[in-house]
């Protein structure tokens, strides 16, 4: 059981860019390596850096060579999380929000203290038992930060993720979801009452769920034949629009046991699409709400809600497949009739969109039709909700935005400048670019 779970994590510490490695080598830098991984999730960000040297490790003759020891000297973290109310007023959060870096920084502490303490070299075992936290989400009014803590469960074989839940001002934090069964991918509703996660705790299928912060039990919302994928709260916080697969799971269930279990590679594609349901019909019961998209002309990714509600932006490939990201385009769905108008239609990836304050512009990531996408930078567009001939509004901006959100002042998106991590905000009209940290 055990040996199973090291092989898993020795796997995942190698894909992170250990090419060679020897078991000391591996022992002495995972540490760093996991606490470097795990605040980067735990922060959503997208950056990390790591400077190291690397000398050669030798065995046996001279000049012979088995690997690599790498030492870790150096590691900086992008912070960025989705963009709170106060974005936009002020470059200062609120006074309740002030301490929120403590959280990570005590998580920092809690590392290197561990390293100073015991000089010992860790065991596999004690990398499995470091618990990690992710998937951060901050509260509408920034006096909660709800994340998730993966754990291994050497009972089950697995690592378990449950929903907790950190008050910014006095430090205090608890577990919200317990169980067997893991939970993730919290969500704040937008008035701040309700906190939604995933879970398969339920007929093995991920579900959605919603629980009251003060209290109480976790209620389902959702009962998707084919579990859920992504999921997004409407701004009015009286709908959630989410993303199923179109599998007919009868119909694979049959073939299955007539002909044994099989797939077509590159020719059998389960597509994604977008579904919506209200809440007060979902906490009465569970519901499978009504499908927005269907077909086999585009697989649906990340999607957007309209300040309105009416329309829900997405973007989409031509199928799953990883090899076909550079197909993405720009779709906005009409919510009152399901008609579904392409935006943007051009070489490259589009993807990521944001709607503009009032409804009416889309902010993107986007390849501006360049063929050789996949070693430039990525621009941020702006383009009509209606449709026409996409802007780049980043030309200037020599590096990868990573864009945050459209707030009221402008856009906001995080980039690098040499070996920092920065907030910026570009005006959309001008393209007049301002860094804020």
């Amino acid at each position: 059981m055990g040996n199973r779970l090291s092989e898993t994590t020795r796997r995942r510490l190698d894909i992170q860019g250990l090419e060679r490695v020897d078991d000391q080598s591996l022992a002495l830098v995972a540490p760093w390596l996991r606490l470097a991984f795990g605040l980067c999730a735990a922060s959503g960000t997208s950056n990390i850096r790591i400077r190291s040297w690397r000398a050669p490790h030798r065995r046996g003759g001279v000049g012979e060579q088995r690997g690599y020891l790498h030492t870790i000297t150096h590691v900086s973290l992008d912070l960025w999380v989705p963009a709170p109310a106060w974005i936009g007023r002020s470059l200062q959060p609120p006074q309740s929000m002030r301490n929120a870096p403590l959280l990570f920084a005590a998580t920092l502490a809690a590392g290197t203290a561990f390293a100073q303490g015991n000089r010992r070299v860790p065991t596999i075992d004690d990398l499995l038992l470091v618990k990690q936290a992710a998937g951060a989400q901050i509260s509408p009014d920034g006096e909660r930060v709800a994340y998730t803590v993966s754990e291994a469960d050497f009972k089950q074989d697995a690592f378990v993720n449950h929903v907790w839940i950190a008050d910014v001002k006095s430090g205090r934090v608890f577990q919200l979801t317990r169980g067997e069964k893991s939970a993730g991918s919290p969500r704040w509703s937008p008035d701040g009452e309700w906190l939604a996660f995933t879970s398969d705790r339920v007929g093995g299928k991920n579900q959605l769920f919603v629980i009251r912060t003060a209290g109480g039990e976790a209620v389902q919302l959702t009962k998707a034949e084919n579990g859920l994928g992504g999921y997004a709260w409407s701004r009015d916080g009286k709908h959630i629009a989410y993303t199923a697969s179109d599998v007919d799971a009868k119909a694979t269930k049959d073939r299955k046991d007539n002909m044994g279990d099989f797939e077509v590679v590159r020719r059998e594609y389960n597509h994604s699409h977008l579904w919506t349901f209200d809440l007060a019909d979902a906490l009465m019961e569970p519901a499978t709400g009504t499908q927005r998209t269907r077909g086999k002309t585009f697989s649906v990714g990340s999607f957007t809600w309209s300040p309105d509600g009416s329309r829900i932006a997405f973007d989409a490939t031509i199928n799953p497949d990883l090899i076909n990201g550079g197909t993405s385009d720009l779709y906005v769905l009409a919510v009152a009739d399901n008609v579904v108008k392409t935006i943007v239609a051009q070489q490259g990836p589009d993807n990521s969109p944001r709607w503009s304050p009032d409804g009416t512009q889309l902010v993107f990531s986007s390849a501006m039709g360049n063929p050789r996408y996949f070693h430039s930078n990525a621009r941020l567009a702006v383009v009509s909700a209606e449709g026409g001939a996409p802007r780049s509004i980043t030309d200037t901006f020599d590096e990868q935005p990573g864009l945050i959100d459209w707030r009221g002042d402008g856009v906001y998106f995080g980039g690098l400048q040499k070996t920092n991590s920065h907030l910026f905000r570009v005006d959309p009209a001008t393209a007049t670019i301002t860094r804020l940290s």
